[in-house]
């Protein structure tokens, strides 16, 4: 059943059974997990319960559904984006007045409604998904034109959607029927909004006005002689009227002079995280690179957590300072610079930059191998997943193979290390290694190190790379071993990969032309970027599906000169200590 479909299957649908079918699960187990579970005392119950702190004190229960109760409730919001994009396209409706649960919608979309403007008002729903109880969920099925389900099946629905009468938070359905209940009042909002000369959006329980009137209009909020702001009480009722409460607490107006927040974000001149923010992921990551830690404090504090979460936490409030300022650079017509130049970076990517290159080349967790190629690490992990399975009778197994295994592999394909090479070719990263020592002076050492070896092809692109490699300075590169690796400056080493047959070699070199050769659909590898997809496939086809299906066919013992060239980095690492 395609997408298109949904919503007049759901339509038809006047059973728990058939209601069952059309979220793929089997009739006794939906009966089961929305109606018998919590009452038989030795199951597993439908949710558990925890806590999280909020930004503005206090914490805040959030519900997670069991794993059974999750995939029906997964499936169920599958069914109803599917059918609010059916409504949408039927409607012509294109824009969108909630930006919060939503497909291609961030805060980010949410802010820049309101970007340049004199007056920005804020306010809150209280107890937003609490206030959403069983009937209105049942309700708004068997009403609403757009669906006017059957009875006996917006009842299921509720009780799919619904615990102890209200919609709970960590439900993957509670967004949606959220958003679908929401837009009452969406509609009602922006229409008064819009007569008043107002923009309006809202994301979850965060509505925001704002407007370049000469004066706030009073329909919508109004001021005392003290200056506080109150929403009017046409306002009130309006929310009020959509079964709603507005919280009187989280008011608050921002005029252009001051600094105006939008879901977190500042827009003022441009959608942007705040400075204060920007300034303590900035402290944040001087800490880490200068003293080899650093701990989350204030406002921004996290629980206690594993170092290896504490700095993935770190790495997502870097990455979220990247998004949004990226998203603002696409946005502006005047500005086409929408990634980093690596030979001239922002404040920002500066700071990601120290971290990319602390944690993931000066300081990793373990033996770290970067290939050249977006597909390189997936053939390399196939090798170690499949050499063992051939004729090691024939074909020796390497000393050092299980060591191997233990090792960390990338490329440079990820958005994270656009900073230090946006394309992962030769040309990046012929700036990387002549500079990695100008780079790292300022870090501190750790106890235990580990090398950083980074595989590049060995072809005629690499000919300007070698080049520079050979200028350089003997005090700044070592070359050993017969040009089997150049070690560039503290654990950062550079290899080619080995030659096959004499000619230039890319990591696709290393299998036959039997594997090469193997069709797919009709379709043939091309390993070049400018073959034609009518007849060839990818070489993200080839690694990720060719191979693993055809690893019977190829020679793994060809790929063990490649680590055995890795090794003697390694060795040569560990020798320097």
């Amino acid at each position: 059943m395609n997408d298109f479909s949904k919503l007049k299957a759901l339509q038809k649908t006047t059973t728990l059974s058939e209601l069952a079918h059309l979220l793929r699960v089997q009739p006794k187990t939906l009966s089961y997990n929305i109606y018998i579970i919590d009452k038989n005392k030795t199951t597993t119950k439908k949710y558990s319960e925890f806590s999280i702190p909020k930004k503005s004190g206090g914490t805040r229960i959030i519900l997670a559904p069991n794993q059974n109760l999750k995939f029906i409730q997964s499936q169920l919001s599958k069914i109803l984006y599917s059918c609010i994009d059916e409504i949408n396209k039927e409607k012509g409706v294109t824009g969108s007045l909630s930006f919060g649960y939503r497909k291609k919608s961030s805060i980010f979309d949410n802010a820049k409604v309101h970007k340049k403007k004199k007056f920005v008002f804020n306010i809150d729903l209280k107890n937003y998904f609490d206030s959403i109880n069983f009937g209105r969920v049942r309700g708004f099925f068997i009403k609403n034109r757009n669906f006017c389900l059957d009875e006996n099946v917006a009842t299921v629905i509720a009780q799919i959607a619904c615990h102890n009468n209200i919609l709970p938070q960590g439900s993957p359905v509670s967004p949606v029927i959220s958003n679908l209940i929401g837009h009452i009042l969406d509609i009602r909002l922006s229409k008064i909004a819009s007569s008043c000369g107002c923009s309006y959006s809202r994301y979850c329980d965060d509505i925001t006005f704002s407007t370049n009137e000469k004066v706030f209009p009073k329909k919508l909020a109004y001021s005392n002689t003290d200056k506080t702001w109150h929403p009017s009480k046409l306002l009130i009722s309006i929310v009020s009227q959509s079964g709603f409460e507005i919280n009187m607490q989280k008011v608050r107006m921002s005029l252009f002079y001051s600094q105006q927040r939008v879901t977190g974000l500042t827009v003022n001149k441009k959608v942007n995280t705040t400075r204060a923010y920007r300034d303590l992921v900035r402290a944040l990551v001087h800490s880490l690179c200068t003293k080899g830690d650093f701990e989350f404090r204030g406002d921004f504090y996290k629980d206690k957590i594993s170092e290896t979460n504490k700095l993935n936490s770190l790495q997502g409030m870097l990455n979220y300072i990247s998004r949004i300022e990226y998203q603002e650079l696409r946005g502006n017509r005047e500005n086409k610079r929408f990634y980093p130049n690596i030979n001239k970076l922002t404040k920002s990517e500066i700071t990601l930059r120290d971290y990319v290159l602390f944690r993931y080349f000066f300081n990793p967790e373990k033996v770290t191998i970067f290939g050249e190629g977006k597909t390189d690490k997936s053939h390399l992990k196939h090798y170690l997943n499949f050499r063992s399975n051939i004729d090691t009778s024939k074909n020796p197994m390497p000393e050092s193979f299980s060591d191997w295994k233990n090792m960390n592999f990338h490329d440079f394909e990820s958005r994270i290390f656009d900073v230090i090479s946006k394309s992962g070719g030769t040309g990046d990263i012929k700036k990387l290694v002549t500079e990695y020592k100008k780079y790292c002076n300022k870090f501190c050492i750790p106890e235990v190190q580990n090398p950083v070896i980074i595989l590049v092809d060995d072809d005629d692109g690499s000919a300007d790379l070698l080049m520079k490699l050979e200028k350089v300075k003997k005090d700044k590169l070592i070359k050993v071993v017969r040009k089997d690796f150049y070690h560039i400056d503290n654990n950062l080493y550079l290899i080619f990969l080995p030659r096959i047959n004499s000619t230039d070699t890319d990591i696709e070199s290393f299998y036959s032309k039997e594997v090469i050769d193997i069709p797919r659909n009709g379709l043939y590898f091309e390993k070049s970027n400018l073959s034609n997809n009518k007849r060839n496939y990818s070489k993200k086809v080839f690694a990720t599906e060719i191979i693993p299906r055809n690893q019977e066919l190829v020679d793994w013992s060809k790929f063990d000169q490649i680590f055995e060239k890795v090794q003697l980095a390694i060795e040569h690492f560990q020798s320097k200590k």
